[in-house]
């Protein structure tokens, strides 16, 4: 009760600091992401739902969009990250504009995939490599009904990447996909979190902590609208140009118990943890080793000014993936998708 409360004080504490949302343009006052925005609700975009089987786990379903199917034969799919969704690659798909086929996913509890709680499922559910093998599932049911020759480019944010990082050089997961990682020409990256993190970012670790009726009380009272938009307009260099749709996209994702959970169970499991909460070093270690296994060229970027994962782990997982580049983006933070479209 006592930590309840000490939560509860930093959200009031959070939302007394002024009308941050207010101070946020919505889309339509920001040229840039009009454009961008109306370029993507102009795309042809029929979505699927992908039945993913694991044995020893439940069948979950996993909800794509799909963005100018068909267009070529050299599809960019897309992984979101924590606490997001598809909508996260918005501007993206805009920038990208008709020219290319996009399969944009939903990961297990989130969007409009489904959302098993995290209580009625295994304890490494929403952990990285199990989410890499439902991704792994979820495009070998695609790729049945696609074109043989579809060619593959993996694109993640941050968890996201974290999950193709898996995907690309777990070794169980290479024995068990070789149909689909074969199709898989190369990897984008956007800040790949490393595995082995002494000091985890302390924002994440208290929206992981936040109980549910904590954060229902914080909606109720506004205090959830006013937090969540100083987080996001301290997450850019250029707070004036994001789109206040995007402080709505988390409000939304934070409010609903179904997304909440599994977004908090995925935060919790980023990183092996001992029973006391601390970085578990000899199972860190080991899953550093996937990297060195990924056999497709990836290109890293990350974001200078990153103050959630500083650039400097970038260096150091670019040097573990061969044939891995990295390009540092000035000026730039971690939520690249919706600040660098």
């Amino acid at each position: 009760m006592k930590r309840a409360r000490i939560l509860l004080l930093g959200f009031l504490i959070l939302g007394a600091c002024g009308s941050t949302y207010g101070m946020l343009k919505p889309e339509a006052e920001i040229p840039r992401m009009r454009a961008l925005g109306e370029s993507f609700d102009a795309l042809d975009k029929p979505t699927a739902r992908l039945e993913t089987k694991e044995q020893g786990g439940p069948d979950v379903t996993l909800y794509l969009l799909e963005c100018n199917p068909d267009k070529t034969r050299e599809v960019i799919v897309f992984v979101h990250g924590v606490m997001s969704d598809r909508r996260t690659w918005r501007y993206v798909a805009g920038a990208l504009g008709d020219g290319h086929t996009l399969w944009l996913l939903d990961l297990p509890g989130c969007g409009r995939s489904d959302k098993p709680d995290p209580g009625s499922v295994s304890e490494e559910f929403y952990a990285p490599t199990a989410l890499a093998r439902r991704v792994a599932l979820a495009l070998r049911e695609r790729l049945k009904t696609a074109p043989p020759d579809t060619r593959l480019t993996v694109v993640g944010h941050s968890l996201g990447s974290m999950i193709l990082v898996r995907l690309l050089g777990d070794l169980g997961i290479q024995a068990d996909f070789p149909d689909v990682l074969e199709r898989i020409d190369g990897a984008v990256l956007l800040t790949p979190v490393d595995v082995v993190m002494s000091l985890r970012d302390p924002d994440f670790e208290k929206m992981a902590a936040y109980p549910v009726f904590l954060v229902k009380i914080a909606q109720r009272t506004g205090i959830l609208k006013e937090s969540v938009a100083k987080a996001v307009w301290e997450g850019t260099a250029e707070p004036d140009k994001v789109p206040r749709e995007e402080a709505d996209r988390l409000i939304e994702i934070l409010s609903d118990s179904e997304t909440l959970k599994p977004g908090q169970a995925m935060i919790r499991l980023a990183v092996p943890l001992d029973k006391d909460g601390n970085l578990d070093w000899r199972r860190a270690e080991n899953l550093e080793g996937v990297y060195a296994n990924i056999r497709v060229p990836c290109l890293i970027l990350w974001g200078a000014r990153d103050k959630s994962f500083s650039k400097n782990m970038g260096y150091k997982v670019q040097a573990l993936i061969p044939d891995a580049k990295l390009c540092v983006l000035a000026e730039s933070m971690h939520s690249l998708p919706s600040t660098r479209p």
